[in-house]
C-alpha cells in the first residue's frame, strides 16, 4: 500500500463496515437507526489518537495504532487500526462498539 494516510484508512474502515453491516448493527441491539448507515460514510470517521504500539503486543515494535471514532454515534463505535511504521501496511483493522 505504502504511505498510508487517514483518508486511505477511512476508506478501509468503510469497506470493513460495508462487508460486515450485520455485525456492526448487532453491537447496538435495540438502536432505532442502523449504526452501519452512519459508519459507512467516510467523513463520519475522525482520528482521535495515534501512538506507537508497545513491545508486548503481537505486532512489530515499530507499529502504530490509530484510533478512529464514528462521530454521529458519539464515542459508541470505534475503529482500531494497526499499521507497520516502516512501510505503512495495515496489519490489523477492527471496528467495534464501545
Amino acid at each position: 500500500m505504502g504511505n498510508v494516510n487517514s483518508a486511505d484508512i477511512k476508506k478501509k474502515i468503510v469497506d470493513c463496515v460495508l462487508q460486515n453491516r450485520a455485525g456492526v448493527d448487532a453491537q447496538f441491539e435495540g438502536a432505532g437507526n442502523a449504526p452501519s448507515s452512519a459508519a459507512s460514510v467516510e467523513r463520519n470517521w475522525k482520528r482521535i489518537s495515534k501512538a506507537k504500539v508497545g513491545k508486548f503486543t503481537r505486532f512489530p515494535e515499530d507499529s502504530v495504532e490509530r484510533v478512529f471514532d464514528c462521530k454521529p454515534l458519539e464515542d459508541q463505535l470505534r475503529a482500531y487500526v494497526i499499521t507497520d511504521a516502516t512501510d505503512d501496511q495495515i496489519l490489523s483493522l477492527v471496528v467495534q462498539g464501545e
